[in-house]
Parts: C-alpha cells; sequence; structure tokens
C-alpha cells in the first residue's frame, strides 16, 4: 500500500504554528499527544512487513501506523510510564539533570524509585525516553508542515518558525538534552540525540533543495552547510538570552531565513525590470516641455548626457 493510501485510512492530523505541537485526532487517556503514545518507544519493527518494498517500513510509513496503533486504550503500565515521563520532563526542565533525582519523581507520583527503575532502567534511560516523547511530536508536526499546501519557501519558513517557538518554549528541556548527549557519558543517549536530530532536520534538508532548484536559494551552497547555519544560527541566539524569562527566538529566527533569501528577492523576474526601464524611459522622455529627444551616444537633443534607465 503506497504512503498516500495509507494516510487516507488513518485518522487525519492537524498542526498549529501557534502552538508548535501536533495532535492526532485519536482518544488518548493518557494526557499526551496520540502520536507519542508510549508504544512507540517500545516496539520493535523488525519483523514487521514493509509497504515500501523494502526489508523495513519507511520513516514515514513506520510514523503513520504508529499513530494508527496508539488509538488503542493504554494499559495501566502505559498509563503509569506516561505520567512518570511527564513529571520527570518537568523536572528536567526545572531543575535540570543533575539536580533531577529518581526518588524526588517516584515521591511526587506516588509510586516506589523501582517502578521507574523497572520502566527505564536508569536516571539516563528516563531522560533519553523523554527526549524520545519531545522529538516524536516535534517530528509529527514537521511532517504536517512539510506536507501541507503552499509553496515551498512558505513550508521551509513555518518549518523553521514551528522549531523556534519550541525553542523559546522549551529551552531549558533542550539544553538539558544538547549538554547531557554531548557532553555525558552515556553513548547510547548520544546515539540518540543525535539519531532525532538527523530524523528531524532530514525534512528541512529535502526542502532546502527544492528551492536550490527553485532558485529561491543558491545553489552553489551544499544543502547541509544551509541547515547547519540556520540551525546554529538559532542555537546562538538561544544561547544568548540563556538567562532571559522570556526569550524571543521566532523573529531572528525568521531574519535568518530572510538573509539566505535575499539574493532571490533582489532579483525580480526580467519582465519587471523590463517594465521598470520602460517607466524610467517613459518619465524621461516626457521630461519639460517634451522637446528632450534621445540622441547617438547617449545624449539628448540639447547636449546634455541622457539619464541612464
Amino acid at each position: 500500500m503506497s504512503v498516500p493510501a495509507l494516510k487516507q485510512r488513518l485518522p487525519r492530523r492537524r498542526w498549529s504554528i501557534t502552538t508548535g505541537s501536533a495532535r492526532a485526532i485519536v482518544p488518548s487517556r493518557s494526557g499526551l499527544p496520540s502520536c507519542t503514545s508510549p508504544s512507540i518507544l517500545r516496539r520493535n519493527d523488525a519483523d514487521r512487513p514493509s509497504h515500501s518494498g523494502s526489508g523495513r517500513l519507511s520513516e514515514t510509513e513506520q510514523w503513520e501506523l504508529d499513530v494508527a496503533d496508539s488509538s488503542k486504550p493504554p494499559t495501566k503500565g502505559a498509563r503509569t510510564r506516561a505520567t512518570i515521563l511527564r513529571h520527570a520532563a518537568e523536572s528536567f526542565r526545572r531543575d535540570g539533570y543533575d539536580d533531577t533525582t529518581v526518588a524526588s519523581i517516584a515521591q511526587k507520583i506516588g509510586i516506589s524509585e523501582g517502578t521507574v527503575f523497572q520502566h527505564f532502567g536508569s536516571k539516563s534511560g528516563l531522560l533519553g525516553a523523554v527526549m524520545d516523547e519531545f522529538y516524536a511530536e516535534l517530528h509529527a508536526t514537521a511532517l504536517d508542515i512539510a506536507g501541507s499546501p503552499g509553496d515551498a519557501e512558505q513550508r521551509f519558513r513555518n518549518l523553521i518558525d514551528a522549531w523556534a517557538l519550541r525553542a523559546e518554549r522549551d529551552w531549558d528541556l533542550i539544553r538539558v538534552f544538547t549538554q547531557r548527549a554531548r557532553y555525558g557519558t552515556d553513548p547510547e543517549l548520544d546515539a540518540r540525540w543525535k539519531e532525532h536530530n538527523r530524523r528531524y532536520t532530514r525534512l528541512h534538508f529535502d526542502l532546502i533543495e527544492q528551492l536550490q532548484a527553485q532558485g529561491v536559494l543558491k545553489d552553489q551552497v551544499p544543502p547541509a552547510l544551509i541547515r547547519d547555519i540556520v540551525f546554529g544560527a538559532i542555537e546562538h541566539i538561544a544561547l544568548g538570552q540563556d538567562l532571559s524569562p522570556h526569550m524571543e527566538i521566532r523573529e531572528k529566527a525568521n531574519q535568518v531565513v530572510d538573509v539566505l533569501v535575499a539574493h532571490h528577492a533582489g532579483q525580480p523576474p526580467i519582465d519587471g525590470r523590463l517594465e521598470r526601464i520602460e517607466r524610467k524611459l517613459d518619465a524621461a522622455l516626457g521630461h519639460g516641455d517634451g522637446s528632450v529627444k534621445v540622441m547617438p551616444e547617449g545624449r539628448t537633443g540639447d547636449g546634455s548626457a541622457a539619464e541612464r534607465a
């Protein structure tokens, strides 16, 4: 079954650029978006048949099937897991990694520490699961934006705006992910973080290639470099406001995109340029008493140099 046909059989989703969240229109008792059901995090799909003809499902097919599967009522264990993840995300965001303890999370929920370890193995494993939830929702939003109607430049801008919005709202949590993955001692967490970023930014990469083919972005610049410029600039902007109670990233992120497409905006179509030249010529020929005539070698009838068009 093709991906478009598969999508027709699944619940429609909607995204909001003002909230930065994607919500499947599927009942969810866990309080989390259905597309980020804990079942997504534990499933082993090695033996699941592929709709794309390969041995495994493509990323899009896998995500769509996960959304469909998440409509099933969650078990008690899944609800407990979701509750732990929600409180852990709040704690990591508020207190950082080092000052968050499994004991404090368990106490707040009213469960034993052993229950937390049973689900996640360790504090690092718990952070990894929170990160999985975060990027599952982020990727769901990006998939909807990338597949929405409109020209490629607007979709690219919407993708960047969605990330900038999440950075404004969740920078404290994003910072924990980044610091622990880059500088921590858990190679598995680092690998998961890199895979999430690769998968998420791939959607941006595809749109960048489309914009280069359309002449909106310079095709001499490698798409990966353009992607890195955008995300590197947003991270730099966020770090510059790290201690600010109200981060303002979206407007500056949009300005970064403006800089990248400025060369395109500054070169109007040839028809537009010819029209402007004609208007200037008409104005010059109609100047004064109408006696001005364009003569050879750029001189007017009265011997003065003609105004350039």
